[in-house]
């Protein structure tokens, strides 16, 4: 298992963009997460206050390696409509299982 983070941070005004790609984006995911490649996704908030807007979202992935991710995730209704401005792949290690005693 290779697992990478993507953390994508929004675009100004990317919040109506977001409602219109929603529905294609969980698609993008779902098709991921039944492929057992998909650990963790959810957006990120501007804070933790009750309907905070989003302000980008984060992902881990299970993927071969980084160029994989990214000919993934580049093809993600958010990223191709422009919802972020910014996105960063990097390796990540699941730590949980040296916490499980």
């Amino acid at each position: 298992m290779s697992l990478f983070c993507i953390v994508g941070r929004d675009a100004d005004g990317s919040a109506e963009k977001r409602e219109i790609y929603m529905d294609d984006h969980v698609k993008h995911l779902t098709m991921l997460n039944q492929q057992k490649k998909l650990f963790s996704a959810g957006p990120l908030m501007v804070s933790e206050k009750e309907n905070s807007p989003a302000c980008g979202s984060l992902l881990i992935v299970d993927f071969e390696n980084a160029e994989t991710v990214k000919q993934w995730f580049f093809k993600d209704p958010y990223y191709t409509s422009g919802v972020y401005k910014t996105v960063e792949v990097m390796p990540y290690i699941d730590a949980m299982s040296f916490l499980k005693g």
